[in-house]
């Protein structure tokens, strides 16, 4: 990647936690929203074990992500039907919203820095 653009790159970033900090987003951590985003993109169910395996990082780590996600009402638990030791996890109407003012960070600064990048040129 050539410096413009990992400048552009580093610039888009930076606007998205500018946005996220004006909405209160800046709560959650870096694994949080790795999270919370694989349970509300990616297709369930989703359990501690298989974010664990598919987020490589220890089950432990993801399981006191979800302590705290849970907390916020961002995400729910519920035991399993089939197996009661195995919790799933669901998505959440406030983790909805959350991510829906994410989403309009994520565009703001998109536009902000497609609108930098025709300024430039």
């Amino acid at each position: 990647m050539s410096q413009p653009q990992q400048q552009q790159a580093l610039r888009f970033w930076k606007l998205v936690h500018e946005a996220c900090l004006e909405q209160d987003l800046d709560e959650l951590s870096m694994r949080q929203m790795a999270i919370l985003l694989k349970i509300y993109i990616d297709a369930p169910p989703h359990s501690v074990k298989t974010l664990s395996e598919q987020l490589n990082i220890p089950k432990a780590a993801v399981s006191r992500a979800i302590d705290s996600l849970s907390a916020k009402n961002l995400v729910k638990r519920e035991r399993s039907k089939h197996d009661k030791r195995c919790v799933i996890l669901h998505r959440t109407l406030s983790g909805m919203t959350c991510l829906g003012t994410l989403a309009d960070a994520i565009t703001k600064a998109s536009g902000e820095v497609k609108q930098g990048a025709t300024v430039a040129a």
